[in-house]
């Protein structure tokens, strides 16, 4: 549940903002309740207590979309388990810098960093053409150097935007890791139609009835 105090700040700054009054004029920003934690926040405290729960599980790679490609969730995630690679995703709008000049990605991989068709296995056994182009860069809102990739398949218009902490990494394995969400994506599906967590989902009782 967001922050009431936080989220009643913002909407009168956007009506504040609208009518033409300057930030300097507005309120300022409340602290953060930390009973209301954010979802990165409670993110991380998730595999804090798998950590905890299953030190017997190795892990290698941990794949997050982009609602948790903030650099504290990186950073934090990764040293969890010593370091391991952390896959996310960024904005086309998100803002690097290249040659001394800030650029959003869509500009800089569409106009500068143009991608190459690669074949990558899929779901373990599918091979299908992808759009691919790679580079370090310093992202804008992280303040610091990460590995940003661009990937786009063949049937789609626009790149999506992977990030990863360890800039150790290949190109290809980390695609190839991020491949691997479409488990989780299964994973999701089956909770949503069976679970009763999709809106649309059939409710059932303790007996498991309709």
């Amino acid at each position: 549940m967001p922050d009431p105090a936080l989220s009643a700040w913002k909407r009168e700054d956007e009506r504040l903002g609208k009518k033409g009054v300057p930030k300097r004029n507005r309120p300022s920003e409340p602290n953060r309740n930390p009973n209301y934690p954010t979802k990165v926040e409670l993110g991380l405290d998730l595999l804090r207590q798998f950590q905890e729960t299953h030190r017997e599980i190795t892990v290698k790679v941990i794949l997050a979309d982009a609602l948790y490609g903030e650099s504290r969730f990186l950073d934090q995630a990764g040293s969890l388990w010593g370091e391991v690679q952390v896959i996310s995703q960024l904005h086309k709008n998100q803002n690097i810098w290249y040659r001394g000049r800030k650029r959003t990605l869509e500009d800089y991989f569409n106009s500068i960093n143009w991608g190459v068709i690669q074949t990558l296995l899929v779901r373990g056994q599918q091979e299908t053409q992808v759009w691919i182009s790679s580079a370090r860069l310093k992202v804008d809102a992280h303040g610091k150097k990460r590995f940003v990739i661009a990937v786009k398949y063949q049937d789609e218009e626009n790149y999506r935007y992977l990030v990863v902490a360890d800039l150790s990494w290949r190109t290809q394995d980390i695609i190839q890791a991020y491949t691997l969400r479409w488990l989780v994506e299964v994973f999701f599906e089956d909770w949503k139609l069976y679970e009763g967590w999709g809106r649309e989902a059939k409710q059932l009782d303790e007996e498991g009835s309709s």
